[in-house]
């Protein structure tokens, strides 16, 4: 009497659909069954967008074929990891697990939200400007937004040289749609003893949630023509005082 081994298979996933960033490597956690009456050799396959890598995990390993016995079961681990910048959307991965007569298939869904990404820089891409030592400097700054999703709540802050002041106006923003910029003005008192040369000051702006972004502008100090104008003032008045002297003596 001849013996016939039945081979099946089962795929299963505990959460089909994932919603993260672009930046987000999605986790799903499937239960793969050999439901037959022997073992079973069994490769993993997935179908996904082109700007998605898959892996699959077992025990810590990466894995494209797992051996199964006759009604086992393993938990594996399938990574799905964007690659580059991508849209905000609903992408879709079909994972298939086969053996040599059975086969099982699952669909996945990634849920990409959108991610705001910004930048600091200034209106014509220079990063740099003149100051004099104790008077305010207005400075021209760029907020752009070249991510998917609107940046919040962004807060506006700089570190400066010491005796130094910077202000903004304004000092937040409440939201930079995808895609567009904002201007805002930077307001830098340099200290009043300011001596004359090159400075740095760092302007950064913190998003409600996201990493903080930075640029760095260098400003050249100058110092006031006051001074100077004040003490060419002294000295011909002393070298009149003087003439005045030689002139009235001199008559004697």
């Amino acid at each position: 009497m001849a013996i016939i081994f039945l081979s099946s298979l089962s795929l299963t996933v505990d959460l089909p659909t994932l919603k993260g960033m672009p930046s987000t490597t999605f986790r799903y956690n499937a239960t793969l069954k050999n439901e037959g009456d022997e073992e079973l050799s069994v490769n993993l396959l997935a179908d996904a967008p082109a700007s998605f890598q898959v892996n699959f995990n077992l025990s810590g390993q990466d894995v494209t074929n797992i051996p199964l016995g006759a009604n086992q079961t393993q938990r594996l681990s399938i990574e799905v990891q964007p690659i580059g910048d991508i849209s905000a959307g609903s992408y879709p991965i079909i994972v298939q697990a086969q053996g040599v007569e059975a086969q099982a298939s699952l669909t996945l869904t990634a849920e990409v939200t959108g991610q705001a990404k910004l930048s600091v820089s200034a209106p014509d891409g220079r990063l740099s400007g003149q100051a004099y030592a104790g008077r305010d400097t207005p400075l021209k700054v760029i907020l752009q937004n070249t991510g998917t999703a609107a940046a919040r709540g962004i807060e506006l802050s700089a570190s400066e040289s010491s005796g130094w002041s910077v202000d903004f106006t304004p000092k937040q923003i409440s939201e930079i749609p995808a895609g567009q910029q904002v201007e805002v003005t930077a307001n830098i008192h340099p200290a009043d003893k300011a001596i004359a040369g090159d400075y740095m000051v760092t302007v950064s702006a913190q998003p409600a949630e996201g990493a903080s972004q930075s640029a760095d502008f260098q400003l050249t100090v100058l110092t006031s023509t006051l001074w100077g104008v004040v003490g060419i003032a002294l000295v011909t008045i002393a070298m009149g005082v003087v003439a005045l002297a030689v002139v009235r003596f001199g008559r004697r």
